[in-house]
């Protein structure tokens, strides 16, 4: 039995009790209306017609807050875990743990908020590639005697891919509304500068910056620009592609885990799981395309 199988027979079973639990219900009210006065006195009268009804009662909200909970629970940490482990080899999942703060300010950015939160932790190895996604939350919480302000920088889904050979120069491309609403400073190495790319398409969308502008804009290939547009047009939210040494992050600003359906109704398989496989495809299929650019990578020689 896969997890979809148990949350669908945790779902029925919250079902029936739920129907059984309405009719004991209605049998509580009715019953003393109907047989009150017939029954007479006495315990045995007493104990049909109101004590137990109210005993199966509890007994039965008692067991759909059981199989409530245990529905939730495996929605939100074994369906994630379940569905990557069709995708990935050597899936390690820590749903309470995330990325270090340290982790991303090393791609970098220095993060701009002073609260960091991440969480959902799940990585594995998809072929030659080493994936590693969590959620980010960074926000910068204010206070004061008489309010508190809060700004959040990003809440979304990043993403890390390991790759076997580094690329040449580091960049970050960010879409406009991620760089305006964000507030990330670049840092690194070396430091970034921004760089012109002569596609109005492209700028139309993101903003450039590299520590080697004039290589970074040779890098940026009508491939190269094309893949990315093409995965900002499949993802929702803002985005940021960040090439530093052997790793690309990518980061959504916006993205959203599938919502966990209600508990009485049906729901689609095959539509969470594309919702949780998506980024990790669409980003997996932009390394594939940075494959075929192997001007974006240091050659082998220069690589150790």
């Amino acid at each position: 039995m896969d997890i979809f199988d148990r949350l669908e027979t945790y779902r029925r079973r919250v079902v029936v009790l739920s129907a059984a639990a309405a009719l004991v219900f209605a049998a509580g009210i009715l019953l003393p209306a109907i047989f009150g006065e017939k029954a007479g006195a006495g315990f045995v009268p007493l104990f049909l017609i109101g004590i137990l009804p109210s005993l199966l009662l509890l007994g039965l909200i008692g067991g759909i807050a059981f199989f409530v909970h245990r529905y939730k629970v495996g929605f939100r940490t074994g369906l994630a875990r379940a569905v990557w482990s069709e995708y990935c080899e050597g899936l390690v999942y820590a749903p309470e743990r995330g990325f270090p703060k340290e982790r991303l300010a090393a791609a970098g950015m220095i993060l701009m908020g002073n609260t960091y939160r991440s969480q959902g932790y799940l990585s594995g190895r998809h072929g030659p590639l080493f994936l590693e996604t969590a959620s980010v939350s960074i926000k910068n919480i204010l206070l004061n005697q008489k309010t508190t302000a809060s700004v959040t920088f990003f809440d979304g889904l990043w993403v890390i891919i390991t790759l076997d050979r580094p690329f040449s120069c580091d960049m970050l491309i960010r879409e406009k509304g991620f760089a305006a609403a964000q507030s990330l400073s670049d840092t690194g190495r070396t430091p970034l500068a921004p760089v012109r790319v002569e596609d109005e398409e492209f700028l139309g969308y993101f903003r450039v910056s590299a520590s080697d502008g004039e290589k970074a804009a040779a890098l940026l290939t009508p491939t190269l620009r094309e893949a990315i547009l093409s995965v900002n047009r499949t993802l929702m939210g803002d985005l940021m592609f960040g090439f530093f040494g052997r790793e690309l992050h990518v980061a959504l600003h916006g993205w959203e885990e599938p919502l966990e359906p209600f508990v009485l109704g049906r729901f689609c398989r095959e539509e969470i799981r594309d919702a949780l496989l998506t980024p990790i495809r669409v980003v997996a299929g932009l390394v594939e395309a940075l494959e075929e650019e192997p001007a974006l990578f240091l050659p082998p020689e220069k690589s150790s």
